[in-house]
């Protein structure tokens, strides 16, 4: 069994499902940007370090107020302007880390903000 197999696994066992729906920015001849969204999609996911949007961590400038992190597998396709939904709460996808060994990439962690 492969390192990679018993990440998924883990991903698989301690994960919970959350939506990942694409999204697509389209400017006008005018400047004005407009998204549209894709077909969501159901996937596994890690949900952890979630900041409630209270302003204290931001006030003291340490986090983003909102943001959360999520860890899914590493064949997992996730674009900085997707947004996920997870227990009804909306996160615009703000920055994915993959993580790799041998040129593999094991796993990654989403870093998100929640949209108000």
């Amino acid at each position: 069994m492969s390192f990679k197999t018993q990440v998924d696994a883990v991903i698989d066992n301690y994960g919970t499902n959350i939506t990942r729906t694409p999204y697509t920015l389209t400017i006008n001849d005018y400047g004005d940007a407009s998204e549209s969204a894709g077909t969501g999609e159901s996937i596994k996911a890690v949900p952890y370090n979630y900041i409630a949007l209270n302003g204290f961590f931001k006030s003291l400038g340490m986090v983003t107020e909102g943001s959360s992190y999520f860890i899914v597998k590493g064949d997992q396709m996730i674009l900085s302007s997707d947004k996920l939904t997870y227990n009804t709460k909306v996160f615009k996808v703000q920055k994915v880390d993959e993580y790799s060994l041998g040129g593999t990439t094991l796993a990654k962690q989403v870093m998100c903000y929640e949209e108000v």
